[in-house]
């Protein structure tokens, strides 16, 4: 499947098609069709909840995986230069907060470094 924004992802379908191929790989090819509803009041949210919780009830029989690859193509950085030098020294006390903001604060750094670049910074608008 090949969507073009991360807004016209199809989660459901993405869900609905994992229901699917799994159906060719359990005992009982027809759990799909006893799990998912098919009646007349029946809506699309309902057989996406449907194949969400078949696929989370027999996840520990597969391996699988959904990869959505997409980029920022722009990111507008406000305020000054000033700003975003002023948040350095507050990485530090992230570290005070625990070990998973101290490693957060260790994954934000060389971003903030990188943003702080000057071929970056004159871009900064207000």
């Amino acid at each position: 499947m090949t969507y073009e924004t991360m807004e016209t992802v199809d989660f459901g379908e993405m869900a609905w098609r994992m229901a699917k191929l799994m159906e060719k790989h359990v005992v009982n090819p027809e759990l799909r069709s006893w799990i998912m509803p098919a009646f007349s009041t029946t809506t699309t949210s309902d057989e996406v909840v449907a194949a969400i919780l078949m696929v989370g009830s027999i996840q520990k029989y597969f391996s699988y995986q959904f990869t959505i690859r997409c980029g920022i193509p722009s990111v507008t950085l406000l305020g000054e230069r000033e700003d975003w030098e002023l948040m350095v020294p507050k990485l530090a006390q992230l570290a005070q907060l625990g070990d998973e903001p101290a490693r957060f604060a260790q994954l934000l750094r060389p971003v903030l470094n990188t943003l702080l670049l000057p071929s970056i910074t004159p871009k900064l608008r207000m």
